[in-house]
C-alpha cells in the first residue's frame, strides 16, 4: 500500500513511501501521522497540493514571488514585497518590477531631477563667484 505524506506546518503534499506491514495485524497496515492513502492531484504551475483534513487541495503557491505595489503620493515607489505563505496570490495591482511611472509621475520625476540640476549649478556658479572653488575644479 501507498502512503502520500504532507507537512505538519503547511499541510503540503512532501512525497510517498510504502506502507509497513502491522506485525501484530498482518492483514492490516501501519499508518504514520501526516500519511493518508488517497494519492494527490498533479499541480500546476503556481499551485501546491494540501491536504485539508479529508481530501487532497490544490492551492496558490506564490511563496517567493516578489513584487511592488503603487504609492499614494505617485513620486515615491513602494518597498518590494514577498509571498511567504500557501494560498496567498499577489495583489492585483501588484508589478514585477518597481512599479511602472504613469506619464504624469515620468514628468515629476523629470522636473524634479532638472530642478535639482539648476539649483545644483547655481550654487556652483556662486562659489566660483565667491572664489571659493579651487583654480582646477571641474564639474562632472
Amino acid at each position: 500500500m501507498k502512503l502520500y505524506h504532507y507537512s505538519e506546518r503547511t499541510k503540503e503534499y512532501v512525497g510517498s513511501t510504502s506502507a509497513r506491514r502491522d506485525p501484530l495485524e498482518p492483514d492490516k497496515f501501519l499508518i504514520p501521522a501526516r500519511a493518508v492513502t488517497v494519492s494527490p492531484p498533479v499541480p500546476g504551475q503556481n499551485e501546491a497540493v494540501i491536504w485539508n483534513g479529508s481530501e487532497w487541495e490544490i492551492v496558490p503557491d506564490y511563496r517567493g514571488t516578489k513584487y511592488y505595489l503603487p504609492s499614494d503620493d505617485f513620486v515615491e515607489r513602494e518597498e518590494e514585497h514577498e509571498v511567504k505563505e500557501l494560498g496567498i496570490l499577489p495583489p492585483p495591482d501588484a508589478s514585477p518590477t518597481m512599479y511602472p511611472l504613469t506619464q504624469e509621475q515620468q514628468e515629476i520625476e523629470m522636473i524634479s531631477q532638472k530642478s535639482a540640476e539648476i539649483t545644483r549649478r547655481a550654487a556652483i556658479a556662486e562659489l566660483k563667484s565667491e572664489g571659493k572653488l579651487p583654480p582646477d575644479y571641474k564639474e562632472s
